[in-house]
């Protein structure tokens, strides 16, 4: 809800600083947009399997459990991880880059996350732990890649609103640990808490993830799409603060 009569008043973004000094960047190679645009290619594979899922359930002849495995993590890992990881990094500007001449481009991140979720995807297919968790790790390392050039890109934006900046630091960390326990799992590490890792690993990137960045940013991009302020901020700073403590719990 938003209060009709408050002044408009927009409060900072974090993450989100494109200062008008800089000239149009020159984008060549694996650009953020090219990692957005790979997500949502990624998300139309998963959709497909995902129909096919629900037709086989339908028609009373299910598919493989493994065909299930593929759809869900094509579509967190190539299509919704990556195209927020691609967004953050289309929508921060580079400190260091004068006047924006110089490519912007993401080589480790785009093969990481894209050649490390193929490799997974046929690990899952092939029933082949080991695969799928040397896969992971390669994913996880473009995570990590992505988060650091976050990390450098935001340092300057966050002074306005520091008191902001844990919470998508926390939403990253659900990122890494969730992920952290899909290896678990793969690795055959503690077997008898295997139902617990499965639920860590499912909420903790959903939830812990997920979830807060989309929640973070309608805090941010609602009251310049409707140009007037939350009707009540003291709400904003609960659910800041007991969100993500509640999904990492």
């Amino acid at each position: 809800m938003v209060s009709p009569s408050a002044t408009v008043t927009v409060p900072p973004i974090i993450f989100i600083s494109w200062s008008v000094k800089y000239k149009p960047m020159r984008a060549r190679g694996y650009s953020p947009l090219t990692l957005c645009l790979t997500g949502f290619a990624w998300l139309t594979l998963a959709s497909i399997l995902g129909l096919a899922i629900l037709i086989g359930l339908v028609h009373g002849t299910p598919l493989p459990s493994w065909v299930r495995a593929l759809h869900v993590h094509a579509a967190l890992i190539g299509g919704v991880a990556q195209i927020i990881l691609g967004g953050f990094l289309l929508l921060v500007a580079p400190p260091y880059l004068k006047d924006r001449i110089e490519s912007d481009s993401h080589p480790i991140i785009f093969w990481s996350l894209n050649g490390g979720l193929t490799v997974m995807l046929v690990g899952l297919w092939l029933h082949h732990d080991l695969l799928v968790s040397i896969a992971g790790f390669v994913v996880i390392a473009g995570f990590f890649s992505a988060i650091r050039s976050l990390w450098i890109r935001a340092q300057p934006t966050w002074n306005p609103a520091l008191s902001h900046s844990w919470y998508y630091t926390l939403a990253f960390v659900g990122l890494v640990s969730g992920s952290a326990c899909g290896e678990l799992m793969a690795l055959g590490i503690s077997p008898e808490s295997y139902g617990y890792l499965r639920l860590a690993h499912i909420h903790l990137v959903v939830l812990g993830f997920v979830i807060l960045i989309i929640i973070g940013m309608l805090h941010h991009l609602l009251p310049i799409v409707w140009g007037a302020p939350l009707a009540d901020p003291r709400l904003v700073q609960l659910t800041t603060i007991f969100l993500p403590i509640g999904s990492l719990s």
